[in-house]
């Protein structure tokens, strides 16, 4: 079970995650911003904006969201856990090879927006958590 303390940790690293992967398309797109070429131009931009979307989700992250005024908390689910992990691998892949490719490019944000999903759904309302079945069996409360 994971104690009180690891919860707002969870949430702060993957935070943390998506905002380092948000911050590769601004960093990798600024010198194209200004330039003559418009495919560049736009290009660059795209991926900037998008680069700005996934830092809001970061940042919503770390501000303790709260779905119907409950706190949300880590899951306990080992298959959400074990998909973002996979997804944190795959975007790393994809990252490293849009580096690798001709800059500027959209393909630099897209690792960030895959990403966005899975880290969000890792939590969930605390209520709902309690209610699941694996809660509930790890309470040794049956539904029989």
């Amino acid at each position: 079970m994971v104690t009180a303390k690891k919860k707002p940790r969870a949430r702060i690293l993957c935070a943390l995650v998506i905002a380092a992967f948000g911050a590769v398309p601004l960093v990798v797109n600024n010198p194209y911003l200004s330039s003559d070429n418009q495919d560049q131009l736009i290009s660059a931009w795209i991926g900037s904006g998008a680069g700005l979307l996934v830092l809001g989700s970061a940042l919503w992250l770390l501000s303790g969201p709260r779905r119907r005024g409950e706190p949300l908390v880590l899951t306990e689910s080992t298959g959400r856990l074990a998909y973002a992990g996979i997804m944190v691998a795959v975007c790393a892949l994809l990252l490293a090879g849009a580096l690798v490719s001709r800059q500027p490019t959209v393909m630099t944000s897209l690792p960030g927006l895959l990403l966005v999903s899975p880290f969000m759904q890792l939590f969930v309302d605390g209520k709902a958590a309690e209610t699941t079945p694996g809660a509930a069996r790890r309470r040794g409360v049956s539904g029989h």
